[in-house]
């Protein structure tokens, strides 16, 4: 390839996203939505001569996610998600928990690991029969992290 020909750009188009958590094994959580969190530097002042100007800080701030999966008929998914938070209260539970990306093609393409999440909420179970279409109930668990990883 030409150095001065442009880089094929393939969008991804993802179909299927599921997470999975460090230390659960037999769990996994389809997810309905979701996010990669973002990621902040603060600016400091930094004074210059008469005046001042800004450098980028030291700390990298990750923000907090929400991933909405899907319930499960025996609740396994929801009573995990309690069981994690619940004794998040009492003991240090953080573990590294993996978002898995497929393509359109249903293909594993792209995992993000936050590394050592917390759980901070968990979405109340919202059940309803007034629905026209038949929908599956879905729940949100917000997490906090230390840092992402692209695998």
């Amino acid at each position: 390839m030409n150095s001065t020909e442009p880089e094929t750009f393939n969008p991804f188009i993802p179909n299927k996203y599921m997470f999975v958590i460090e230390g659960i094994n037999d769990v996994t959580f389809n997810m309905t939505t979701g996010s990669v969190p973002g990621l902040t530097v603060g600016a400091v002042a930094a004074p210059y001569g008469a005046n001042s100007g800004v450098v980028s800080g030291d700390r990298i701030a990750t923000e907090e996610v929400s991933l909405t999966f899907t319930l499960d008929e025996g609740f396994k998914t929801y009573k995990t998600a309690y069981a994690w938070l619940t004794e998040s209260v009492t003991k240090d539970v953080s573990k590294d928990v993996t978002i898995i990306l497929h393509t359109a093609q249903n293909t594993k393409n792209v995992s993000v690991r936050l590394v050592r999440a917390i759980p901070t909420g968990l979405s109340a179970i919202e059940l309803t029969t007034i629905d026209e279409g038949i929908e599956p109930i879905s729940i949100t668990l917000s997490l906090a992290c230390d840092r992402i990883e692209f695998l």
